[in-house]
């Protein structure tokens, strides 16, 4: 960037959202800065019935974090591949970005595949650091989001595999297909639907790269005001 315009971004964060948490001790990578805040921005955009289930998930995690001082939200989806994978992630960076530290994420499926490269791919435009840490048909790829929180460890399984809580956590089911064919999540009562549409009805298409950011942005949108809200209840 020249002159003038990285002036007018610089002065922008300057007094943006992100420029509070800078006094905090969690930095979230300066790569990210411009998504977050983006992310952040778009709540508006967030429809009133949407809002109202956030809304509930909210008031429910931050019940229950209150009472036994963690809560535990797992996204559950078909694949654990694409969206219950960027619902994980961006939860997580919303939780260290509000700083709510009794409030973890993890991600699982109905079945096990892989995470999509196309997600990898989003996550990397997004702003996030992205290493592969081992090759397979189910790689493992590391996701750093700041030098000071511990990186995640994302590849597909099924929500109740051994990382995963096994009981009191809450079930997030991200996608119509999993709800339909999972309609009791094992060790838990906690049960909420937020659907996403798939991003893969865009594979092999022109239109690919743009719809996995799209629901990686509409994701980001709802994780991060979720978790303001859960942020606001516990203080």
């Amino acid at each position: 960037m020249r002159g003038t315009p990285l002036l007018v971004v610089l002065v922008r964060l300057a007094g943006g959202p992100l420029a509070e948490k800078r006094k905090d001790d969690v930095r979230l990578l300066m790569s990210l800065e411009s998504f977050v805040e983006q992310a952040i921005e778009g709540e508006g955009a967030i429809s009133r019935e949407r809002r109202r289930e956030l809304d509930q998930l909210a008031r429910e995690s931050a019940a229950w974090l209150k009472k036994q001082g963690t809560v535990e939200l797992v996204f559950v989806c078909t694949h654990n591949s694409r969206r219950s994978q960027m619902a994980q992630v961006w939860t997580q960076v919303a939780a260290a970005h509000y700083r709510v530290p009794g409030l973890t994420a993890y991600s699982g499926g109905t079945e096990t595949t892989a995470c999509n490269a196309r997600t990898v791919q989003a996550f990397k435009a997004a702003g996030l650091a992205v290493e592969a840490r081992r090759e397979s048909e189910n790689p493992v790829y590391r996701v750093r989001f700041s030098e000071r929180v511990k990186p995640l460890q994302l590849f597909s399984k099924v929500y109740y595999d051994d990382v995963n809580p096994r009981e009191d956590f809450f079930a997030v089911i991200c996608c119509s297909d999993a709800d339909m064919n999972c309609p009791v999540v094992e060790g838990t009562e906690h049960r909420y639907a937020l659907h996403y549409l798939d991003p893969r009805l865009s594979d092999e298409t022109p239109a690919e790269a743009e719809t996995y950011m799209e629901r990686n942005r509409q994701i980001a949108c709802e994780m991060f005001y979720l978790v303001s809200r859960v942020a606001a209840a516990v203080k």
